[in-house]
Order: C-alpha cells, then sequence, then structure tokens
C-alpha cells in the first residue's frame, strides 16, 4: 500500500484556494454593487437638487435657501436658444466633487468617471439629466476584458423642472389663444356663409 502523507495536503490547497477565490469574488460582486449605489446616488441627487436649482436661483445644489432669486423676469429666453451651459457646468461639478468625497482614492473609487449634465427643453416640459460613467475597478479586470466583457458601470438619472406657476400661465395663454383662433375662424366662416346666401 502507498504512503498517503502529502494527499491531505494536496486537497486542503485545493479546496483551501477555491474557497478563496469564492470568497474574493464575491467581495468584488460586492464592491460592485458598492459603486452602482454610490453612482445612483450622486446621479439622482444631481438631477433632483438641478432641477430645483434650475427654476430657482435661491437654492443652491446642497438644498440651502439664500432668499435671493435674481434670474429676472425674463430668463427663460436665453434658455430657449441654448441649454444653459452656466448651470449644466455648476451641476457637473457638484457631481464630481460629490463622487470625490464618496469614493476616496482606493480600491472602490480609483477609476475614471465621467459626467454628463444635458438640459431638455421640450414644449410642455424641461428636463434635467445626468449620465454617470465609470470605469469599474475591481481585481483581475484585465482577464475580464479578454472574454469581451465591458467593465464600465453607467447610471442615468432625469428629473423635471418644476414651476406651477409657468404651467398655469401656459395653460391660460392656451386657452386665450384659442378663443382668439376660433372666434376669427368663426368670423370668417359666417362672413363665407353670409356671402353665399
Amino acid at each position: 500500500m502507498k504512503s498517503l502523507k502529502g494527499a491531505y495536503t494536496l486537497e486542503a490547497v485545493i479546496v483551501m484556494s477555491t474557497v478563496i477565490f469564492i470568497l474574493f469574488a464575491i467581495v468584488s460582486a460586492f464592491l460592485l454593487i458598492y459603486q452602482n449605489a454610490i453612482l445612483y446616488y450622486v446621479a439622482t441627487q444631481a438631477a433632483q437638487e438641478g432641477a430645483v436649482m434650475w427654476s430657482d436661483n435661491a437654492h443652491d445644489l446642497e438644498g440651502n435657501v439664500s432668499g435671493e432669486d435674481d434670474q429676472g423676469l425674463y430668463y427663460r429666453i436665453g434658455e430657449l436658444f441654448g441649454d444653459g451651459e452656466e448651470k449644466t457646468g455648476e451641476i457637473r461639478a457638484w457631481a464630481e466633487n460629490k463622487l470625490k468625497e464618496l469614493t476616496p482614492n482606493t480600491l472602490v473609487g480609483s477609476g475614471a468617471a465621467k459626467v454628463e449634465v444635458n438640459f431638455h427643453n421640450y414644449l410642455v416640459q424641461q428636463v434635467v439629466e445626468i449620465r454617470i460613467t465609470k470605469e469599474v475597478d475591481i481585481p483581475f479586470r484585465e482577464i475580464a476584458q479578454y472574454f469581451d466583457a465591458d467593465l464600465d458601470m453607467e447610471v442615468t438619472a432625469r428629473a423635471a423642472v418644476t414651476q406651477p406657476a409657468e404651467y398655469i400661465r401656459n395653460i391660460d395663454y392656451g386657452i386665450e389663444l384659442a378663443k382668439t383662433v376660433w372666434v376669427q375662424i368663426s368670423g370668417g366662416l359666417d362672413a363665407l356663409f353670409q356671402s353665399k346666401r
């Protein structure tokens, strides 16, 4: 009968290396979930606070109210022809600073993050959209790239710029415009019908 002196050691090496690898994979999965949660938090916070700031300059991105809204009466005219570059730049800078604050330069947060801020001015609604793309920082990233695995995380958050007074004015203006057009059309039709008689 042969000696089994090295068999237990060999089995222990195989089992323990497998257990350590599985444990390492679980920790890496939790790190990915943590990164995604931070990205989503920063994106939603920037979108919500940016939408509030967009409609009222008295609010800043930290949620504080200064009491001074100095936008003026016709500030929306500039938004019709531009994308609010000053405000989008301020929102982008806030989001980048918040990401640096929440993900210090460690294993979890050392990847580069790209923050995009877009303002969409639709006919009846305005929307602030934040998109954050971040390179994922996990061990063995180089190995995953050989299997065509895209390890970039992308989070998008949107928030509507709400101004109830502006909505009411727009609806009232639309009703008034419809009444004026109806009066002109009905007057023209009446004149047309009377001339045919």
